[in-house]
This record gives structure tokens, sequence and C-alpha cells, in this order.
């Protein structure tokens, strides 16, 4: 059974090791991203006492972390395209990091899954998120979920691709 789980303080070597798996993932593949210490500490203390970092549990146990913000991102303001909606709710997803052993399991479906429970619950009316361009198997797996293309935003001097889904 997959669940979500808001995390706490006690969760956070959990996350952290979540993070440091898929910054492995990412480097395996020849990604910078996610290579200069993001997402650090304090990021993730911060979407703790924001109350917006979940995990993904299968049968109870952790298999993955990820952010979803109910107060969008100032970042998304300065999208270089055009978003589906304008001046509505929006989740913006960010920070998916899966376990080294959850790869492969059907589990960034279900985060996608998830996310678009909760955001629904939430009453938000679509969900946002962006990711690198190097970033080939997080792009399939946005498309897969059904997100469309909107522009792109810059991070770090990089264009990241920018993407929403009609809730």
């Amino acid at each position: 059974m997959i669940t979500t789980k808001l995390v706490t303080l006690d969760d956070l070597e959990q996350i952290k090791q979540f993070i440091k798996d898929a910054q492995a993932h990412l480097k395996e593949q020849g990604s910078r991203q996610w290579q200069n210490g993001y997402p650090n500490e304090e990021i993730i203390l911060k979407d703790i006492a924001e109350k917006r970092g979940y995990f993904l549990c299968a049968t109870g146990e952790p298999v993955a972390y990820f952010c979803l913000d109910f107060a969008g991102d100032a970042l998304y303001e300065t999208l270089q395209g055009e978003w589906l909606t304008q001046g509505t709710p929006y989740a913006a997803l960010h920070r998916v990091a899966m376990g080294a052993g959850s790869r492969g399991k059907g589990y960034g479906t279900a985060i996608f899954q998830q996310a678009e429970k909760l955001s629904r619950q939430a009453r938000m009316t679509s969900i946002r998120i962006d990711t690198n361009p190097a970033n080939q198997k997080m792009q399939h797996l946005i498309k897969k979920n059904g997100f469309q293309y909107c522009g792109t935003v810059v991070i770090d001097a990089t264009d990241y691709l920018a993407f929403e889904k009609l809730l």
C-alpha cells in the first residue's frame, strides 16, 4: 500500500540519506543537478517547519522524499513562456529524492499520484514542477504523468524546463 507521511525533525537523517542517494544517482547520469550542495539541511529543515516535506511510503516504510508547497514558488513568476493557469492556487513539487533501493519500482509515478491527491485536497488548480535539462529520467516521468511543458526558469545560470498539470 502506497501512502504519504508529513515528515518531522525525527525524519531528518532518513531525508538526508534519500537526498544523498539522489545526488549520487544524478552524478552517475552525468548531470550537474544537485551537485553543488543543494538541497542542504537548511532547506530540508525549512520544508519540515513549513509542513511541506513528505515521505512516500510503501507498506509503511519511507522509500522517497518530496516537497509539495501549496504556497507556490516565487521563481515561477519569472517563467519565460506561459503557464496553463494564471492567478489561481497551484502546488509546486520540488526535491523529489528516492532511496537507492527504491528505483525501478514505480515509486516515481506514485509520488506524482500522491502529490495530485494532496493538491486536490488542498483545493489547488494545478501542480508545477521544473527540472534540469540533463535530467532525462525526471523529464520522462513528468511527461508520463500528464504534465505539459510551459517554458523555462533560470536557476544558477541554467535554464530549467518548467511544466504544469491541471487538476
